[in-house]
């Protein structure tokens, strides 16, 4: 039987970075009151009470009640809110938190948590709730109503969904338009909705384990993995390959760039099955048998294109798979060939002179 709070787990997994982790509370999440606080949407159909003090005293209210507006709650002059309630689980009850954003670690472009408790292959109650779509985190309660008292077929999905387009008001701002957040609304709410529907098979089903040998920087290596796994996770967490890094988990930024079979991929992307009698190469592959870095290195340090350093693995990796193509690149053939790796902390005039001075290396290297 399902137990616990897996939606709220789901929720904080996004945005919480060690710095984060470090300093933050649950708290301070819901006190902010963002439109798109991540830990909103699974407290609300938790049906989370907080527990608010002063000098005077103490008092309860629900979650649903404490958000008043953007950067608005409840709270009154002197009160601090001392405690999250939860109800305990019963039954046979699934919870789930989806989100899209820009990149992994954003504020929401849009979320949804939902909670279905089933008897047989009936919904007997359903709690729905979407962030960033609204002034406030917001219950969907007459999508609540499309669900409860059914089963979890596609007609209830798609009445559902629909339903929760037609319940949000989102706006349109600099991280998307109104109509784009419409529109992820109603898919993530079918998407929760079904992933709840298959719950309890992917339970009594345990994941598929699967052999996968490849070559990796020159050696051959096999590993056994759960089949869905992805090459970066492989890399990182069971090969002990850090160098490659992992930046926004969705094929957005390039910081893990590896090359397999001479092409660069994103490895959070690849998955591991993929790579099968593969060659596989990372940053740690480049350095020479003696230790030495490879020109694409060496001129990464000179030319100041590490900067901070955590793109810099992929940028090298993509910039090798340039120069393996074109051992000449113009300034524009470099900026095309870098436009999946992106960097945060600067411009990329360090970054072109960086691969422009590789393949100058490379050329003289080539003529002694």
């Amino acid at each position: 039987m399902p137990t616990g709070y897996p939606a709220l787990i789901d929720s904080m997994r996004p945005f919480g970075s060690r710095q984060i982790r470090n300093m933050a509370t649950l708290g301070g999440n819901l006190c902010n009151a963002s439109p798109g606080a991540d830990a909103a949407p699974p407290l609300l159909v938790y049906e989370a009470t907080v527990e608010l003090r002063d000098r005077n005293g103490t008092r309860e209210m629900p979650l649903e009640d404490f958000f008043v507006g953007p950067g608005e709650t409840a709270l009154r002059p002197g009160e601090v809110m001392t405690a999250i309630l939860l109800p305990p689980p019963h039954g046979d009850v699934r919870s789930v938190y989806l989100r899209k954003g820009r990149v992994k670690m954003d504020v929401a472009t849009a979320s949804v948590a939902a909670l279905v408790e089933m008897d047989g292959g009936t919904c007997v109650r359903a709690r729905l709730a979407a962030g960033a779509v609204a002034p406030v985190p917001k219950r969907l309660i007459a999508t609540e109503r499309q669900v409860a008292g059914f089963p979890l077929d596609d007609a209830v999905l798609e009445r559902a969904s629909a339903e929760a387009a037609d319940e949000i008001s989102p706006i349109t701002d600099v991280r998307s338009t109104a109509e784009y957040r419409r529109h992820l609304t109603r898919v993530l709410v079918r998407r929760a909705l079904e992933r709840l529907r298959t719950a309890e098979a992917r339970e009594r089903s345990p994941p598929m384990r699967t052999a996968v040998a490849f070559e990796l920087n020159g050696h051959d290596v096999s590993v056994e993995v759960d089949a869905h796994r992805s090459l970066l996770d492989v890399l990182r967490d069971v090969l002990g390959e850090t160098g490659t890094k992992e930046g926004c988990g969705e094929g957005e930024c390039g910081a893990c760039t590896v090359l397999v079979d001479d092409v660069a991929v994103v490895s959070c992307l690849f998955p591991v099955c993929e790579a099968e009698g593969a060659s596989v190469t990372t940053v740690e592959g480049l350095f020479a048998p003696g230790g030495d870095l490879s020109p694409v290195q060496r001129a990464y340090l000179e030319f100041g294109g590490t900067q901070c350093g955590f793109c810099t693995p992929g940028m090298v990796m993509a910039s090798v798979a340039l120069l393996a193509e074109n051992p000449d690149p113009s300034e524009d053939e470099i900026r095309y060939a870098l436009l999946g790796n992106l960097c945060r902390c600067t411009g990329y005039v360090q970054i072109v002179e960086s691969v422009r001075a590789a393949a100058e290396l490379m050329m003289e290297g080539s003529q002694r």
